[in-house]
């Protein structure tokens, strides 16, 4: 994309306005000021994801989702100033995010933060597009003026993108209509923070008097004392009020009740902040407008084995959801271009089919023929099979070939079924693409006597994350998706287990295909089982998998009651 130009400026009046033209490029030097919107990355603007997937380093807040700020580009530099995060050394590394981290033991001042951007800028040069995410709206108590501010007297350029405030999106996700005919002729949005140890610097008794929505942020902590000054106002402690904790993020949860009771209802569930405060008769709507019990996911931490490239589909599937997915791969894939290179050069004429097994070993062969500057014709006059449903795309969307054959399932067998009653009376030679450790390529070696060759161009092996262990052992997961043995085997050695240990029995597991369902059962577990790994049949067991697990932890209170009953009773 190419960057913004001085002609793009228009003079008016004296001040410079900015055109169209001008906000669809990226100008070097520049620093952007984006709300990156409530949580939800689906609630990103298309300008902020623009400016994240382009931006050379990345300054963000604690509440911005690490989902969003995993957009941005694999090489860009991520910088964490959040108050939530500091308890360690200056800089930390996290791994789960590739983000470097600042960290102390006190909240960094918003002056540092000025001081820090300014000093990106003049390391980075006019270059480099800097990117300060910030949550929700920058300009809705996000002390995005401050730092607009800051960066105008210091003569840097800069350029703010609105978001998406969570005094909007928490009541729209709650069921709570802020405005309506009848019922609320406007809304409030105020902040419920105080200076220091004092009392909340707004006027809320003044606010009693108001019958209009309110919307608090900020305000979990001062709850009592607001509710009670409202009451003092003139509000009945019968008007309803809610309160949204972790709005639009996938572990979202709703408080209902009153002035009088919601302080007691959020004591007692231990809903504590990030929350937002709505007050008023449209709050009571929450109970029959809540739509995001609908998602069949809701709530459920999923957590995504493979590489985060191979499961873009799976991801947007999850989050429509409602899943908190976590994206750590627990294998890597090492690959063998020098193979491939080898039948490449004898331009594959041996050979009647093609047959790839897998999504990486046909990104492998696309990369290597778009390196010798061919393209797909290299496989005219070839039959091409895929193995599932993802390998048939990847053909289509890397070289825009599509497959002549896709046996019914992803196994060796319904392959060389596939092959044999499509082979007719003529001799036909066979080159499988795939993986040097795939269970497919040793069945298809033992079970054929066709002519096939195989070229294991890619070897899938165990990566280690230090932060999956953390996940298990807190019983951070609900769900684990396992695609391959491989992946079963990457898994065991995350959780630090040996050869015939057992996984954690707290998870539910999803397992693609046979072959991984008896990988997983060697570890002591039986998994529910994904027939391919098209998105329909994952999507289908991954909910049947979400309901047995909430079905598990209904039984545990359950059991957990009736001890507490009998130890009383004793």
């Amino acid at each position: 994309m190419r960057r913004g130009r001085s002609e793009d400026l228009e003079e008016w009046s004296g001040e410079h306005i900015l055109t169209t033209s001008f906000l669809n490029r990226f100008e070097g030097g520049m620093i952007y000021l984006v709300g990156a919107g409530p949580g939800d990355p689906g609630l990103l603007t298309i300008r902020a994801l623009e400016l994240i997937q382009q931006a050379d380093v990345l300054v963000f807040d604690a509440l911005v989702n690490p989902e969003i700020v995993a957009l941005g580009r694999a090489e860009a530099r991520r910088i964490s100033v959040g108050k939530r995060a500091y308890d360690g050394s200056l800089f930390q590394r996290n791994p789960s995010c590739r983000t470097v981290t600042t960290k102390r033991n006190r909240a960094v001042m918003q002056e540092e933060i000025n001081v820090l951007l300014r000093d990106l800028h003049f390391e980075y040069g006019e270059e480099a597009v800097i990117v300060r995410l910030k949550g929700g709206d920058p300009l809705v108590f996000g002390r995005g003026g401050d730092e607009a501010e800051f960066l105008q007297r210091a003569g840097i350029p800069f350029e703010i993108v609105p978001g998406i405030s969570s005094a909007l999106a928490a009541p729209a996700y709650a069921g709570i209509p802020v405005t309506q005919r009848g019922l609320s002729d406007g809304v409030l949005v105020i902040t419920g923070s105080s200076r220091g140890s004092g009392a909340p610097v707004a006027d809320f008794e003044a606010l009693g008097r108001l019958s209009w929505t309110l919307v608090i942020l900020m305000g979990m902590e001062n709850m009592p004392a607001i509710f009670e000054r409202l009451m003092k106002g003139g509000r009945p402690s019968s008007t309803p009020a809610a309160v949204v904790q972790w709005a639009t993020w996938p572990m979202q949860t709703v408080a209902l009740g009153t002035l009088e009771t919601l302080p007691n209802i959020v004591q007692k569930r231990g809903i504590a902040s990030p929350g937002v405060i709505i007050v008023g008769e449209a709050a009571a709507k929450a109970e029959k407008l809540n739509w995001l019990h609908r998602r069949r996911l809701q709530g459920i931490r999923i957590h995504l084995t493979r590489p985060s490239n191979h499961q873009r589909e799976w991801l947007a599937a999850f989050r429509r959801e409602g899943a908190q997915v976590l994206t750590h791969p627990v294998v890597e894939r090492i690959e063998f271009p020098d193979v491939l290179d080898e039948f490449l050069r004898r331009q594959l004429e041996p050979f009647s089919d093609i047959a790839f097994t897998s999504r990486s070993g046909v990104e492998i062969f696309a990369q290597e023929i778009q390196r010798r500057e061919q393209d797909g014709r290299i496989l005219s006059g070839k039959r091409v099979s895929a193995v599932g449903a993802g390998t048939r795309r990847a053909l289509w969307e890397t070289m825009r070939i599509k497959a002549d054959l896709v046996p019914p399932e992803s196994s060796a067998r319904s392959l060389l079924k596939t092959w044999q009653r499509e082979k007719g009376n003529s001799k036909r030679s066979y080159l499988v693409v795939g993986a040097r450790n795939s269970r497919l390529l040793s069945l298809l070696r033992e079970a054929s006597d066709e002519a096939i060759s195989f070229c294991a161009c890619y070897e899938t092996v165990p990566r280690e994350d230090p932060e999956v262990f953390g996940y298990y052992d807190r019983n951070e997961i609900d769900l684990v998706l396992l695609a391959s043995p491989s992946a079963v085997e990457g898994l065991a050695r995350n959780l630090r287990l040996s050869d015939g240990d057992v996984f954690p029995a707290e998870p539910e597991y999803v397992a693609i295909g046979k072959t991984t369902a008896e990988a997983v059962e060697k570890r002591g577990i039986e998994p529910l089982i994904a027939a391919s790994p098209g998105i329909e049949d994952i999507l289908k067991t991954c909910i049947e998998a979400a309901e047995r697990h909430h079905d598990g932890r209904h039984e545990k209170r359950k059991r957990k009651k009736a001890k507490d009953k009998g130890k009383k009773e004793g």
